[in-house]
């Protein structure tokens, strides 16, 4: 059983290999948590001293050792805890989930429609916004040589292909010919912002 089992995760242990870490990295900044409200107890609510190399090492980064300067460094501690344990959840998670999708939006490559939403254009808007977060120009090359497909296609044809309407002087964002100009500008001007991702 557990042959067949690494023979069917062979082609996404690297995948698996991340999640595990992030899930180990995760647990480990679940345990530190409480150490925080341990040293607030203790040492700034209570009267025991904070441990040695506590007080050697990191108090007097804080200028000294007294009940306000304990919080602080508890406060520091419980936020460092915090980044490091969502970091290394969320962004391997997230690598993983682009990975996902972008397989998908290459297996979906043309979409049957012209649409910024969820045909042609969205998957342009993908692979540019993917490729930022993967750090592969490649894809946002790709992304760029997609959009002038599209176009070249409505030149051909005549009109673009909507999901609603027949028309080229269909106006809308999503559905319509503004979202050509949207997908146009944003390859000119990566200023513009992503309407089409939440960030």
């Amino acid at each position: 059983m557990l042959r067949l089992l690494a023979d069917l995760l062979r082609p996404y242990r690297r995948n698996v290999g991340i999640i595990l870490t992030a899930m180990l990295a995760q647990s480990a900044m679940s345990l530190a948590a409480p150490w925080p409200l341990k040293i607030i107890l203790d040492s700034v609510v209570g009267h025991t001293r904070v441990p040695a190399w506590m007080a050697n090492c990191l108090l007097p980064l804080l200028g000294g050792d007294s009940k306000v300067h304990i919080a602080t460094l508890a406060a520091i501690i419980f936020v460092a805890i915090a980044a490091v344990g969502s970091v290394a959840f969320c962004s391997e998670l997230v690598r993983a989930d682009v990975h996902h999708a972008l397989a998908g939006v290459e297996r979906g490559w043309p979409a049957p429609t012209d649409t910024l939403c969820c045909g042609t254009l969205g998957s342009v808007e993908f692979l540019w916004e993917a490729g930022g977060a993967l750090s592969r120009n490649e894809l946002q090359e790709r992304a760029s040589r997609r959009l002038l497909t599209v176009i070249d296609s409505a030149r051909s044809i005549g009109d673009y292909r909507w999901s609603n309407g027949n028309s080229q002087f269909n106006l809308g964002l999503f559905r319509g010919v503004a979202g050509v100009g949207y997908t146009a500008l944003r390859r000119v001007d990566a200023s513009v912002p992503n309407v089409a991702i939440w960030e």
